[in-house]
C-alpha cells in the first residue's frame, strides 16, 4: 500500500469515527447496543487506533519519526515516574489504565505525524479546512433543526436542548475550542481566501452555540488565544484577523440574542437566566487537591487517583483542571517536567509564528493554546473525542514545523509485529475494564462515564 493510500484511509477512519460518534452517535449505541454516547466514543477511539495501526503494517515507506532527545529523555521520564506513582497508588490498576490509554494516545499521534509528514502545507491546509467545515455543518443542521422544531412547538428549550451526539455539551464545547480556529484558514491562507464568507458564517454559528449552552470557559479561552496569537503576527495580519474575529463573534451573539434570548422571551415566557454566574464546584475542587497534595507531594496520589479522592467536595472523577490534575495525581517532579516541556513548546511554537507567519502554523497554534488555556477549567485531557482530536491538531503541527532529514525508524516487519502486539495487549486491556466492579454507578466520566472508583 502506498503511503498517499494509507494516510487517505487514516484520514477517512478518523472522519468516520468522528461522525458515528458525535451526530450518528444515537445510531451506533442503538446499533450496537452500547448503553452511553460516551463509552460509544472510548470504544471508537480505542478501535481507531488499533486500525491504524493494524493498517500501518501495510505501508509502504512509512517511517516513525524521532522527537528530539531532550523530548525523549522527558518522556522516558515521565513514564519511569508516573509507573512509580501508580504502584504506590491506592489502585494501583486503574492507575496502569490510564498510562496505557497515554500510551496508545502517544502512538496515534506519532503515526498522524508519520502519514502527515509528506503532505505539502496546501494539501494539509485544504484537508484540514475542509474536514472541520463539513464537521461543522453536520452539526449546524441538527441543531437547526432542532431549533425550528422547539419553536414550532412553541416548548422553552435549555442549555442541553439542542445538541445531540453528547452525554455533556461540555463535551462538545472542548470540540470546538480545537475546530474553531481551523476556520480562520480563510483569513490567514490567501488560497483558502475563497472560502472567507463561508467561514465567517461557519464561526459565527460556533459563537452562537457556545453562547447558547453557556460556555464561557471556552468563549474565554478563545479570545485570551487569539489575543495571543495577535501579539506575534505584523499589522496587517493583525487587522485582517482582529476584524474577522470581531464580526464573526458579533454575529454570532447577534444570533444568541434573537433565537435564544429574545424570542423565546416573547414566545415562551421563558425568563431563566440566560447566564450562569457560580463556578460549579469547580473552586472548591481545585482547593481540596492542593490541600491534599501537601500529604504526597513528590510522586501524588497516582494517575486517575482523584477518581477515588476521599472526601472531595463533588463526585466528580477529574479536578477540571489541567494542572491541579497533574500535581494531585503525578506529584511535584512529574508536573516540573510537564510543565517545563509545556513552556518550552508554547515558546517555540509563537516564535515560528513571529517568523514563518504561515496561515496554518497560525491556525494550529491558536488551536492548541486555546485548548490548553481551556484545560485549567475543563477535563480536556480526559474526554476520549477531545484526546483524538488533540493528538491529530499536535501531530499535524508537528508535522508541519519538522525538517525533512529527522531521525527516524523504518516500519519494518519486526517493528510491525511488536507494535501490534503491544496495542492489541493494551487495547485488549482498556476494553476489560469497562463496566468494572470498581466503578461507581454515578455518571461522573473518567476513562468510562461511570470513572468514579469506589474508595
Amino acid at each position: 500500500m502506498q503511503l498517499k493510500t494509507y494516510t487517505t484511509f487514516q484520514l477517512l477512519f478518523l472522519a468516520t469515527a468522528l461522525i458515528l460518534g458525535t451526530v450518528l452517535s444515537n445510531f451506533f449505541t442503538t446499533l450496537l447496543n452500547i448503553s452511553t454516547l460516551y463509552d460509544a466514543k472510548r470504544f471508537l477511539v480505542i478501535a481507531f487506533v488499533w486500525f491504524t495501526v493494524i493498517l500501518a503494517c501495510f505501508a509502504q515507506s512509512l517511517k516513525f519519526y524521532l522527537p528530539s532527545k531532550l523530548s525523549v529523555i522527558l518522556l522516558i521520564g515521565f513514564f519511569v515516574l508516573a509507573i512509580a506513582s501508580a504502584l504506590q497508588s491506592k489502585h494501583p490498576y486503574w492507575g496502569m489504565i490510564e498510562l496505557t490509554n497515554i500510551s496508545l494516545l502517544f502512538v496515534i499521534i506519532t503515526l498522524f505525524r508519520s502519514s502527515l509528514h509528506w503532505l505539502p502545507k496546501e494539501k494539509l491546509a485544504s484537508i484540514l479546512f475542509l474536514t472541520v467545515a463539513l464537521f461543522s455543518v453536520f452539526h449546524f443542521v441538527v441543531y437547526v433543526l432542532n431549533l425550528s422544531f422547539y419553536y414550532f412547538d412553541l416548548k422553552s428549550f435549555h442549555a442541553n436542548s439542542l445538541i445531540v451526539g453528547y452525554d455533556n455539551i461540555r463535551f462538545l464545547n472542548q470540540l470546538q475550542v480545537m475546530l474553531l480556529p481551523i476556520l480562520f484558514l480563510p483569513v490567514f491562507y490567501s488560497k483558502l481566501e475563497m472560502y472567507k464568507l463561508y467561514s465567517l458564517i461557519l464561526v459565527a454559528l460556533h459563537w452562537l452555540i457556545l453562547f447558547q449552552t453557556e460556555a464561557r470557559g471556552a468563549i474565554i479561552s478563545l479570545v485570551i488565544a487569539f489575543s495571543l496569537i495577535l501579539f506575534y503576527l505584523p499589522t496587517i495580519r493583525r487587522k485582517l484577523g482582529a476584524g474577522f474575529f470581531l464580526r464573526s463573534l458579533l454575529l454570532g451573539a447577534l444570533l444568541w440574542l434573537v433565537f435564544v434570548i429574545i424570542l423565546p422571551y416573547l414566545l415562551f415566557d421563558n425568563d431563566s437566566s440566560p447566564i450562569r454566574l457560580t463556578s460549579s464546584g469547580r473552586i472548591d475542587m481545585w482547593i481540596y487537591a492542593m490541600q491534599k497534595i501537601t500529604e504526597q507531594p513528590w510522586f501524588g496520589f497516582g494517575p486517575m487517583s482523584f477518581a477515588w479522592a476521599e472526601g472531595r467536595p463533588l463526585a466528580n472523577a477529574h479536578p477540571h483542571n489541567s494542572i491541579v490534575q497533574l500535581v494531585y495525581e503525578y506529584g511535584a517532579i512529574v508536573s516540573l517536567l510537564v510543565v517545563g516541556f509545556l513552556m518550552k513548546f508554547f515558546y517555540k511554537a509563537f516564535d515560528i509564528v513571529k517568523r514563518e507567519n504561515h496561515g496554518l502554523t497560525i491556525c494550529l497554534v491558536f488551536s492548541i493554546t486555546a485548548i490548553a488555556i481551556y484545560s485549567f477549567f475543563s477535563g480536556v485531557i480526559v474526554m476520549p473525542f477531545s484526546q483524538l482530536v488533540l493528538a491529530f491538531v499536535l501531530a499535524a503541527f508537528w508535522a508541519l514545523i519538522s525538517e525533512r532529514r529527522l531521525d527516524h525508524w523504518e516500519l519494518n516487519t519486526s517493528l510491525k509485529f511488536v507494535l501490534v502486539l503491544f496495542v492489541t495487549f493494551a487495547s485488549i486491556i482498556l476494553l476489560g475494564s469497562f463496566e468494572h466492579e470498581a466503578l461507581q454507578e454515578t455518571g461522573h466520566p473518567r476513562f468510562w462515564l461511570n470513572g468514579a472508583v469506589g474508595f
